[in-house]
């Protein structure tokens, strides 16, 4: 069964004899969620296409210090929020 599938069955199971709520509660979850997973791509490319010299070599510094291995375990937790399953 597919995770978003998996979700849905949650926000169904919390709320069997009402599924108009079910339906909400699931809508809900998915907007913010994909709304800030959104949000953060349009950060993301803002500053990889940014063409301003001083911000370029700011954000080239900043990369090499950044650990990456935990980096990706955020987005993954973020990813998986509200998921029946952990990171």
């Amino acid at each position: 069964m597919g995770l978003v599938v998996k979700a849905y069955m949650i926000s169904i199971d919390n709320n069997p004899y009402n599924l108009q709520k079910g339906f909400t509660e699931f809508t809900d979850i998915r907007f913010k969620k994909t709304t800030g997973i959104i949000m953060t791509a349009r950060s993301f490319a803002s500053s990889l296409f940014n063409r301003d010299e001083d911000f370029c070599n700011k954000r080239d510094e900043n990369s090499k210090r950044t650990d990456y291995s935990t980096l990706a375990k955020s987005i993954a937790r973020g990813w998986a929020q509200h998921l029946p399953f952990t990171v």
